[in-house]
């Protein structure tokens, strides 16, 4: 949320900047007022732009700033046979999940599927290893999955034997 609120911000300045041009420019009156009117009418657009696209997924070739990201939690996973395959993911070490888009993938839906309903199974997670790559997703043609399975917890140990104290043995 705070990148769109700094884009959104930057966004605005530019378009102040720009108007701030055309109505010290030497211009009819009217030119002026229209300039107003539209800088007026692409604030609210743009702020509605940005927030519009909130929601929707991300494809996983617009990388961005998440290059560094070494592992993705799989949280949820949807598929629409024959158009895309709509994973909702999280970073170790952020609280907020990203919803990202991959292309059609047979082989990979159903590997996604089974790695999915296995961890359901055995209660852990499934995690994408290195999801923003150099290479396309095309060349790579399949995600580096991994079922990350919690550690058992340890069992009691068997209580020691009761030991009576013995005073002539000392």
């Amino acid at each position: 949320m705070k990148t769109v609120f700094i884009v959104y911000s930057l966004s605005v300045a530019a378009v102040a900047m720009l108007a701030t041009i055309a109505i010290l420019s030497p211009r009819k009156p009217i030119v002026r007022a229209v300039v107003v009117v539209l800088v007026l009418l692409a604030l609210p657009a743009g702020y509605l732009a940005f927030t519009a696209t909130l929601g929707l997924p991300r494809p996983i070739a617009t990388k961005g700033f998440d290059e560094a990201v070494q592992e993705l939690t799989v949280l949820g996973v949807s598929f629409n046979e024959g158009v895309a395959i709509y994973l909702w993911v999280r970073e170790d070490d952020h609280l907020e999940p990203h919803y990202l888009a991959l292309p059609w993938r047979l082989s990979l839906a159903q590997r996604l599927q089974t790695s999915i309903d296995e961890a359901i199974r055995k209660r852990g997670s499934v995690r994408i290893q290195h999801p923003y790559t150099d290479r396309s997703f095309e060349e790579l043609d399949d995600l580096n999955l991994r079922l990350v399975i919690p550690p058992r917890a340890p069992t009691k140990l068997p209580q020691p034997p009761a030991q009576v104290f013995n005073p002539r043995a000392a």
